[in-house]
């Protein structure tokens, strides 16, 4: 779920297409009036975090939200629409907003489960917010194994591994960091990738400055040089978010660099590289 820099024509051809067909999306403007109907619904609120300067929060309103397909996927949830800085300023400080758009799926009971960070055309996001739903239902289904996992003993491996995944799928990040630790104490070859897991998970959700730490741990811990070569570009990635291009810079070129990391992935540091230098 990534920031989308460019609008095309042909996005915009599909929204003319499909936007006299939608109807208006209910929008609600009080964040606990949608925990109550989210209570008694069964369902997620989807919060879309905008401010009035937000460009590409405009782009959502006039090109994605106006698509047939994206307010049939709307269904699934409880759409509200909170300025960042007005009334929604205490919740956005709750779920760490610092990117708008930002859109976050919350539980009836407040708690952050995924978010979409950036803007995205009509298709990606409806099909992004069908998976966040489903996924969420499978993890609440698949919760008191998940659980068990953490308490097993001796603990299993790929258990744990598994577990680790579900887990930041959903926000966990607490247990998905108790989950990595066990991992660390039976099979520590595997704890580096697992850190990188949570890591992108921090990252996806637009909070860079709790995935900093975590890819530097992976840079210093795996022995795998692709491993590391992911994390400085992931790490990269987050200081860009940030507009501190000077660090970024730095990280892409050393995996440029580098002729023990794959072809693969030094041609994608340069790609970003060049995208940044333009």
């Amino acid at each position: 779920m990534k920031v989308h820099f460019t609008l095309p024509a042909l996005v915009l051809a599909i929204c003319s297409a499909t936007c006299a067909m939608a109807g208006p999306i209910a929008w609600g403007h009080n964040y606990q009036e949608a925990l109550h109907t989210a209570r008694t619904q069964h369902k997620l609120v989807m919060v879309d975090f905008y401010t009035s300067w937000c460009t590409w929060c405009k782009h959502l309103d006039k090109v994605t939200y106006p698509s047939a397909v994206v307010q049939k996927a709307m269904q699934q949830v409880i759409p509200v629409k909170l300025n960042a800085e007005t009334n929604g300023s205490k919740a956005a400080q709750t779920f760490h907003v610092s990117a708008y758009p930002y859109i976050a799926f919350v539980t009836p009971t407040g708690k952050l489960v995924n978010a979409i960070v950036g803007f995205e055309p009509p298709t990606p996001f409806a099909n992004d917010i069908s998976k966040i739903v489903s996924t969420f239902t499978t993890f609440s289904k698949e919760l008191p194994g998940l659980n068990r996992s953490l308490t097993q003993s001796p603990p299993n491996p790929k258990l744990l591994q598994n577990a680790i995944r579900e887990y930041t799928q959903v926000c966990e990040f607490h247990k998905a960091t108790r989950a990595a630790n066990r991992l660390k104490s039976v099979d520590y070859s595997a704890y580096p990738s697992s850190l990188e897991v949570i890591a992108e998970a921090y990252e996806n959700i637009g909070r860079y400055g709790e995935a900093q730490p975590i890819f530097r741990q992976v840079i210093a811990k795996a022995s795998d040089v692709n491993l590391q070569a992911q994390a400085r570009v992931n790490l990269a990635l987050t200081f860009l978010e940030q507009g501190s291009g000077g660090p970024a810079k730095n990280l892409l070129k050393e995996v440029a660099g580098n002729p023990k990391v794959s072809k693969s992935m030094r041609t994608s540091a340069l790609s970003i590289l060049k995208e940044f230098s333009s």
